[in-house]
């Protein structure tokens, strides 16, 4: 039974990659590298950039600061839905 809920959970037919990158990935290279893993291209073949739908690197000082409060970011990149959790797990997704 497909849910409203977001991150989406398993069941509702989508493809579901989560990536927790470590201390030394910024938030922006995991997106970019785990599409590119997605796609199996090189992340430098891709043929959009982060830019043109986030800025990068709002999105990485969002996230090194844990405890916000709870924030969650969700947006669209190219073909995919985004999430990414104050504690900086990704959830990639094929946008319906």
């Amino acid at each position: 039974m497909a849910t409203d809920r977001w991150p989406p959970t398993d069941g509702d037919g989508s493809t579901v990659i989560e990536y927790a990158p470590d201390d030394g990935t910024p938030i922006s290279i995991a997106i970019v590298r785990t599409i590119a893993a997605i796609e199996n291209v090189d992340p430098t073949a891709l043929e959009f950039t982060l830019y043109d739908y986030v800025n990068p690197e709002a999105l990485d000082l969002l996230v090194e600061h844990e405890g916000i409060g709870g924030a969650e970011i969700r947006f669209t990149v190219d073909d995919y839905e985004i999430y990414v959790s104050e504690t900086g797990e990704i959830v990639v997704r094929a946008a319906a």
